[in-house]
């Protein structure tokens, strides 16, 4: 609804306004009805008593084929309405149409700054597609994955906990992000890894959280890191972290370290599922369960999902040591359902 249409206050050009609003809503009817070029008639008879009707009737146009009509409209409601989000977004997918990316890369960027929408609805704006690795467009691959890092305290000792944050924003609610690094390297080994999802937003953020305990002294390399998601990936660096031990203590071992992203380790395993991964039990449970493994071995690492703040779902991976002879999915001490648990798989044979 126009926002003049709100006011109460009493106008000697009410009537006006009645009978614009009522030609409105017609020539409406007709460009959603299919019919653009009636629909373009229809707008240009309404008296101008607001710039939108001029980016209707624009739209019209478009619709319509004649797209140097539409600019040539839109050009005027700028200028009466610079503001007007809408309106530069689609001028901005009527110059993209055109072939002009370079004065469609601007004003997209305007709209942008203006609130009419987002990089990433932007990114799958059909009319944009062609002119996505144009220089104009640059901003949109600058901003399309934003990665904001919380890094560890840069020294620890042996036997403590080293935490990264990495908040990931910019990616749909359904893509897929993953996390690696062909240098990071340490005296540590994972402890868990949790990933949040916040679906309140259109951004599709997520913060992912990795633990390592310090198996010795030495330096604890994290960086770089690649974060990706679908066709867009960013760089960061997660610092370096001095960690001390007491005199022929602790394993100085550097090892490298992966990033593994819950719900990448969960791809093919359903809740009450398990299966061997590079010799370890990996077991799928609800967030309201608790996983019980016979004989009792040392912890495992836990991979946890959690959305809007609430656990949806934990994997365990269990070392197999002593052997695993069974594991249970308990939610209170009379509700045991056993896993089943797959076969080992065979150990490779030894070459002479």
């Amino acid at each position: 609804m126009l926002w003049w249409l709100a006011c109460s206050t009493p106008d000697p050009d009410l009537r006006t306004k009645h009978d614009a609003v009522e030609a409105f809503e017609q020539a409406k009817a007709l460009l959603n009805a299919g019919d653009a070029a009636r629909a373009r008639s229809a707008f240009a008879e309404i008296p101008g008593v607001h710039p939108i009707i001029g980016a209707w009737e624009a739209r019209a146009a478009a619709e319509s084929g004649d797209l140097d009509a539409a600019l040539t409209l839109l050009e005027a409601v700028v200028k009466d309405a610079p503001d007007m989000g809408i309106v530069r977004y689609n001028r901005a997918a009527y110059l993209a149409r055109a072939g002009q990316p370079e004065a469609a890369g601007r004003e997209l960027e305007v709209a942008i700054e203006l609130g009419a929408t987002t990089v990433r609805e932007a990114l799958s704006d059909a009319d944009f597609a062609p002119h996505l690795d144009h220089e104009a467009f640059g901003f949109l691959a600058a901003n399309a994955l934003i990665v904001a890092v919380e890094p560890p305290p840069v020294s620890t000792f042996l036997g403590s906990e080293v935490r990264l944050t990495l908040r990931v924003s910019g990616m749909g609610k359904e893509e897929p992000v993953t996390v690696s690094s062909a240098a990071a390297t340490g005296p540590v080994v994972l402890v868990s890894h949790t990933e949040s999802l916040d679906t309140k937003v259109a951004d599709g953020r997520r913060t992912l959280t990795w633990t390592w305990r310090v198996e010795g002294p030495g330096t604890i390399v994290l960086d770089p890191i690649t974060v990706t998601s679908g066709r867009w990936s960013s760089e960061v660096t997660g610092g370096r972290v001095e960690a001390s031990a007491p005199p022929d203590r602790g394993d100085p071992t550097s090892r490298p370290i992966a990033f593994p992203v819950s719900s990448q380790v969960a791809r093919g395993l359903e809740v009450g599922d398990a299966r061997w991964v590079e010799g370890r039990l990996q077991v799928r449970a609800q967030g309201d369960e608790r996983l019980v493994r016979e004989p009792p071995g040392p912890p495992p690492q836990r991979f946890s999902f959690r959305q809007d703040g609430a656990l949806w779902w934990v994997i365990e991976a269990h070392a197999d040591t002593p052997p695993i002879a069974s594991v249970n999915r308990t939610k209170g001490p009379k509700t045991s359902v056993p896993v089943d648990l797959p076969q080992r798989p065979k150990a490779a044979p030894q070459e002479n």
